[in-house]
């Protein structure tokens, strides 16, 4: 697999998997938060936030070098699956920050 596929690849995947897995343990954590009283949730969303961004950056930056390759072929698949992964990291990413701004409202006991 090339470079720019793997960019694209994980703007379109890495973003998802991040929100689900963060999903995943936004059920399981509050538990263990309520009985220790330690905030863990919390910083765990906002660096899936931050490496969703890093995706989302990668992904989009690699459009730029797959267009350039690719311009004599005519060939705009390339391009259109880079900005559409960074366009799908962006979105999870936005969706992990309102997680996460969630978090910070309610404690374990809360929830």
């Amino acid at each position: 697999m090339s470079r720019e596929g793997l960019a694209s690849l994980s703007g379109l995947a890495g973003g998802p998997f991040l929100w689900a897995a963060s999903t995943q343990l936004g059920q399981i954590l509050p538990y263990s938060e309520c009985e220790s009283g330690l905030k863990v949730l919390v910083p765990i969303v906002f660096a899936a936030c931050l490496i969703s961004l890093t995706f989302a950056g990668w992904s989009w930056s690699s459009a730029h070098f797959a267009h350039d390759a690719r311009a004599r072929e005519h060939r705009r698949s390339p391009v259109f699956l880079s900005r559409l992964g960074g366009m799908m990291s962006l979105t999870f990413a936005l969706a992990l920050l309102f997680q996460a701004f969630g978090s910070t409202l309610l404690d374990g006991c809360q929830r």
